[in-house]
């Protein structure tokens, strides 16, 4: 349940203001990070996080995919938060097409 709760923490950056974003360590050039100031929990740093994410595409082809973005951020904030990446295993499960999206260099 504390997952789910994160993970939903993480989405809610939608109601962030730009200018609280950062850079991650892990990749700096996406998933960029925010401050969560009154966490209703700690992460606990010595767990272990398996995670998929279903990325699919709904949205402007011209646009880098958002859901990839997702999980850079995922990680970015993850190790921000004391988790140790070694901890941190994640597989993305691309479908339709957002596959494009891995052949296109000049998003990524």
């Amino acid at each position: 349940m504390k997952k789910l709760i994160l993970l939903l923490s993480i989405i809610a950056t939608a109601v962030c203001n730009s200018q609280d974003f950062e850079a991650g360590n892990l990749i700096p050039e996406y998933g960029k990070t925010f401050e969560v100031k009154n966490p209703d929990f700690k992460t606990n740093t010595n767990s272990q996080f398996k995670v998929v994410f279903d990325i699919g595409r709904s949205f402007n082809p011209a646009e880098t995919n958002k859901l990839i973005e997702t999980a850079a951020r995922f990680l970015n904030m993850h190790e921000k938060a004391g988790v140790n990446p070694k901890n941190m295993k994640v597989a993305l499960v691309i479908h339709g097409s957002a596959a494009n999206d891995l052949l296109k260099d000049e998003f990524y």
